[in-house]
């Protein structure tokens, strides 16, 4: 006979007291805010935490770590993913589709080109490491270890390469890369 270990609910493990719970929300906050240098993405980010542990909470391992420790490293996930989501927009904003027979608005296009110039000029003060590392996890769209695998590097130095660069854009050309 094989006994099955029960894994407890986060509500068993959760605060209750809303002074702790509010304490929770404001470290979850301040995390997702480091990462993304905004008020209403970091609101973003902790929702997205929340509502997640709300529909998934069986996920939680409590021999793993604290609780607290887990919704830091979810938040950190939540916050790089509207990072992610940020970059492409932007990015489809600058690339956009090819204008059509009847063309865009000129100023549009200036701008555009314009902005396109600014990203080009601003990649190439960067190292030739971090800019590869850029190149392909966001304009080609890959994943971290897509990256490591490509460029032949263990998965953290492309990760550091990636965040070093994207730093270095956002000093370089702070209108072109935002934090």
């Amino acid at each position: 006979m094989t006994a099955t270990i029960q894994q407890p609910q986060c509500s068993e493990v959760f605060p209750s007291d809303p002074i702790r719970l509010e304490a929770l929300r404001r470290t979850l906050h301040a995390e997702a805010k480091y990462i993304l240098r905004r008020d209403d993405l970091a609101d973003d980010a902790v929702q997205q935490v929340l509502i997640r542990l709300w529909q998934t909470n069986a996920e939680f391992d409590p021999d793993r770590g604290s609780l607290t420790k887990w919704l830091r490293f979810l938040t950190r996930r939540a916050a790089i993913d509207i990072i992610r989501h940020e970059v492409r927009q932007r990015r489809n904003e600058l690339l956009g589709p090819v204008p059509s027979a009847n063309g865009e608005c000129p100023q549009r296009e200036l701008e555009k080109a314009a902005l396109k110039d600014d990203l080009g000029r601003a990649l190439s003060q960067i190292d030739a490491d971090e800019r590869a590392a850029i190149e392909l996890s966001h304009l080609g769209e890959r994943s971290h270890a897509e990256v490591a695998s490509e460029l032949a590097v263990p998965l953290g130095t492309a990760k550091s390469r990636i965040r070093r660069g994207m730093h270095k854009l956002a000093e370089i050309a702070p209108d072109v890369i935002e934090r």
